[in-house]
């Protein structure tokens, strides 16, 4: 559903360019979706409620350190334009 959103664009292009969004690419789908959609849903009030965006962060930060490796573009059509 993520990839669906991304592709037709109605994913906030902000949050896509993130390291922490990009980080995740190669891991499991199963793993890093639910870690997206928790950053996805924070997104919109990170201004609101900063420790909740840092926390959420955080673990998605985490979830990418357990994976150490390579990282793929996530978002090609944004970052080679």
């Amino acid at each position: 559903m993520l990839a669906r959103l991304e592709r037709v664009g109605l994913l906030p292009l902000e949050l896509l360019a993130l390291p922490v969004w990009r980080n995740l690419q190669g891991i499991r789908t199963s793993e890093r979706a639910p870690q997206r959609l928790a950053l996805v849903l924070a997104w919109d009030k990170r201004y609101k409620s900063p420790l909740h965006w840092a926390q959420v962060q955080r673990k998605a930060i985490d979830l990418a350190l357990k994976y150490p490796g390579p990282r793929q573009n996530v978002a090609y059509w944004y970052e080679n334009r």
